[in-house]
This record gives structure tokens, C-alpha cells and sequence, in this order.
């Protein structure tokens, strides 16, 4: 954010994450160009959540009918129930979501459109106020190219997807 920027070093990119609309098999998700394409769905959205500047001011103005509840889980039990049609969330964390809070027969229930609603990218941040951020930064920065460079960061990102780093599964990395 602007605001963070202000006060904030930003590393390199450590994540790259597509925010898809998840819904369920039954009810196929086709083809949209803008979101205003989305205005006869109901889409289910998380307080909280930036999403992009354009949909919130579409949800402001009525051309898209959002359902805001407090967290994203909330809102795949929504989905799950057919209370909303869509709901816009991280591949990752969304599938994570399903994985760990529903059984197995109900998260198979849904799917995501791979057209993305924004492509966001996470990154760490050294405050400006330490003497010593810009150089970690530099250092991290050097570090994170050379773990990518060397397959890990790919690696670990398959891990990630495949639900390694979760719960139960802790305990199993190498």
C-alpha cells in the first residue's frame, strides 16, 4: 500500500498469488471480460479483504450484488450451501481452506474459474526507521534470488499447494 511504502522497505516478490472466484461444479462459471459481467451473481466477499479498488466501487454503486461476511471460511460455507454464487478468494489460501475445514466429498463440490480477478504479490517488509533495513533488505534480496535460482523456492511453493505445510502435515517435512 501507499501508506506502508511510506514507512516500509519492500523485498523482492516472495509470493505471486491469482485471486480466482471459486463456485460450485454444478453451477458453471463462464466466461467474463469486466466484473461488470458479474452483475446477475451473487458473489460473496470477506471483510477485510482489498479485492480491487473496481469492485468495491461496483458493490458501492449496486452493479455487483456482494454478501460480505467476516472471513473467507464463512463464505465457502456460504458457497458451499448455494447462499452466494461465487466467491473471490487466493488459490492457495482458498484451497488450503477447503482442505483443512471441510471433508473431503464437500471441498470436491467446487472449483475455480483460472481467470483471475487480480494477481497480488506478497513480499517482506523492513521498516525505514532501523538503520539497518536497507541493507537486510539487500541481503534478503540476494538470498531469496539465489533460493530461486536453485529450484527451492519452486520446491516449496509445490509443497505449499499440495498442503505440506499444514496441520497435521508439519511434522512430515524433510
Amino acid at each position: 500500500s501507499r501508506k506502508r511504502k511510506q514507512h516500509c522497505y519492500y523485498s523482492d516478490p516472495l509470493t505471486k498469488e491469482r485471486i480466482v472466484f471459486f463456485h460450485l461444479k454444478t453451477k458453471p462459471f463462464g466466461r467474463w471480460e469486466n466484473l461488470a459481467d458479474l452483475k446477475e451473481d451473487r458473489i460473496g466477499a470477506s471483510r477485510g479483504n482489498t479485492y480491487t479498488d473496481e469492485f468495491w466501487k461496483l458493490a458501492e454503486k449496486g452493479v455487483l450484488n456482494v454478501d460480505v461476511a467476516d472471513n473467507d471460511l464463512l463464505n465457502f460455507k456460504k458457497l458451499i450451501r448455494e447462499r452466494i454464487d461465487i466467491f473471490p478468494s487466493s488459490r492457495i489460501m482458498g484451497t488450503k481452506l477447503l482442505r483443512e475445514n471441510f471433508s473431503p466429498e464437500a471441498a470436491s463440490i467446487l472449483e475455480y474459474n483460472p481467470k483471475p480477478l487480480t494477481v497480488t504479490t506478497g513480499h517482506l517488509l523492513f521498516p525505514k526507521v532501523r538503520d539497518d533495513s536497507a541493507k537486510l533488505l539487500e541481503v534478503f534480496n540476494e538470498k531469496l534470488d539465489e533460493f530461486k535460482k536453485q529450484g527451492l523456492y519452486d520446491r516449496y511453493m509445490d509443497d505449499l499447494i499440495r498442503g505440506s505445510y499444514s496441520g497435521k502435515n508439519i511434522l512430515k517435512i524433510r
